[in-house]
């Protein structure tokens, strides 16, 4: 099929053709984009995090740059793992799967993921997933045996393309739970999965029993997505394979279509360069994080790694980036301060001559350039360490420009200054946006305690106010050193004592 997208400067990098990619639409100035949801038997962890905000970024760029973008992404709802848990707790399946689709929504939307345009469950699936299984038998793709259905790996030549897996190699590379009983090559994998006593299961030509893993993602991509190959497909590393090899095999034999355009994996997240994972007990709930940790800084730290290389957590890194957010917000609280504050300009000699022209001229180089740097770092296949690193030369040149404007305070220019300062926050903040960034409200973090908080932070400044003007630097110290370790920032200005919470 000839490429008829609009092309906008991104590449992107393609885990199948193992090289970035101009990123072509299949179709006009649309985006179909499916990524791989959890499967709701826990809560969420940070491995999660970085994957629904990396796709939560690309989507973001995308529309950014003026792509209409459809992102569906799935639930698995009926699996293994969601029998034993309802088992251990005596409750249903349902029940389980619920608790843990209210337990992603709460987490990622604290993070500021944007909600997809579809969140298909497999249970909703399931008539359509027999028909594409009866569809693939009847093609020689797939076989029954006792109540099960395998994908005869052996019967698609392309398989292992995108892994680089090999058949000739362990057969123990499928996923552990995978029925064996009955196939044919210890490579194929179950569609169909027999009933076993006391489990959920749907009725199929094959007998009772319920959809395999794999089944599950393409039926629902192609379904909600309307056609058979997607512009992209996504998720983490760790489900390049089976899970994508399978879904490729299993939809190409059904289709005859290729499946996707572009297969985008972010990397692990590790600890102590160890792959974070339940076995080794080194799991990081979300959850947690966010009771002590603002959303904005978790979401800096997982941006500060380029979504394809692996990301070390640690407490350290966590630190490193809300320090990194501080930046931005002493930027921001900087520029209301001079905005809010009317007697920073006083009316000049000349009002009809503006001598801060050449100031302003600088500034807009410095917006024009950290918004080049900006799409050039994310046209480079999403680079966010480098989109970062434009928004702080900006915010930079924007403290120098700030500075400037304090010192001099030419009445002449105090709407052309008021003007400009105002861009150079606002594309910051747009830009900021773009990655998901300074879109929550600081106050929320009063939890409905807003304005007692409010007055008795003003309480202890107006007592520090008074130590100070009798001179009494030793509790004026102490109040402001219990303030920060509370975490309110004190800064002295000419005009008095102004404070901001630690973000």
């Amino acid at each position: 099929m000839a490429e008829s997208g609009v092309f906008r400067g991104i590449k992107v990098y393609d885990d199948l053709a193992r090289e970035k990619r101009d990123f072509i639409p299949l179709e006009g100035n649309k985006v179909r984009m499916y990524v791989c949801g959890v499967t709701v038997y826990d809560t969420c962890h940070l491995g999660h995090a970085r994957a629904y905000v990396t796709f939560d970024v690309i989507r973001r760029y995308l529309e950014y740059r003026g792509y209409d973008v459809t992102h569906v992404q799935n639930f698995t709802d009926v699996d293994d793992k969601i029998i034993r848990r309802a088992r251990e707790e005596n409750v249903s399946e349902a029940e389980i799967a619920e608790r843990y689709i209210r337990d992603y929504f709460e987490v990622m939307d604290a993070l500021h993921v944007r909600r997809a345009a579809h969140y298909p469950r497999a249970t909703d699936h399931v008539p359509d997933m027999i028909e594409t299984i009866a569809a693939l038998v009847g093609k020689g793709h797939a076989y029954a045996a006792d109540g099960n259905v395998f994908f005869s790996v052996g019967s698609f030549p392309g398989y292992g393309r995108l892994s680089r897996a090999a058949t000739d190699g362990d057969p123990g590379a499928q996923a552990p739970e995978e029925t064996t009983e009955g196939k044919r090559d210890p490579h194929d994998f179950a569609l169909w999965k027999a009933a076993k006593p006391g489990e959920p299961f749907w009725l199929s030509p094959w007998g009772e029993g319920r959809p395999g893993w794999h089944i599950e993602c393409s039926v629902m991509a192609m379904k909600h997505l309307g056609g058979a190959t997607l512009d992209i497909h996504g998720g983490g590393r760790d489900l390049l394979f089976p899970h994508h090899e399978n879904e490729i095999a299993q939809s190409e034999s059904a289709t005859g279509r290729k499946f996707a355009n572009f297969w985008v994996h972010n990397g692990f997240v590790q600890m102590n360069r160890e792959k974070m994972s339940k076995s080794l007990g080194n799991i990081v709930s979300v959850r947690e994080l966010l009771e002590k940790h603002s959303p904005d800084a978790i979401r800096l730290m997982l941006l500060k790694a380029h979504y394809r290389m692996p990301l070390n957590f640690s407490l350290e890194s966590l630190e490193d980036a809300r320090e990194g957010l501080e930046r931005f917000r002493a930027f921001f609280d900087a520029y209301d301060a001079i905005l809010n504050c009317r007697q920073e300009f006083k009316p000049g000699a000349h009002p009809e001559k503006c001598e801060y022209e050449p100031g302003r001229q600088s500034i807009d180089v410095a917006m024009s350039d950290a918004e080049d740097g900006f799409v050039g770092a994310m046209n480079d296949d999403f680079n966010t360490p480098e989109a970062l690193a434009a928004l702080y030369g900006l915010v930079r040149a924007g403290n120098a420009f700030a500075a400037d404007v304090t010192a001099s305070a030419r009445g002449a220019c105090c709407e052309l200054i008021r003007t400009t300062l105002r861009q150079v926050k606002n594309r910051v903040i747009e830009l900021g946006n773009v990655l998901g960034l300074f879109e929550e409200d600081t106050a929320a973090r009063f939890d409905g305690c807003r304005r007692l908080m409010e007055d008795l932070i003003e309480a202890f400044i107006s007592v520090r106010r008074f130590a100070r003007e009798k001179k009494d630097w030793e509790t004026a110290d102490r109040i402001r050193g219990e303030l920060e370790r509370l975490g309110v920032i004190v800064e002295d200005r000419p005009a008095g004592a102004s404070w901001r919470l630690r973000r």
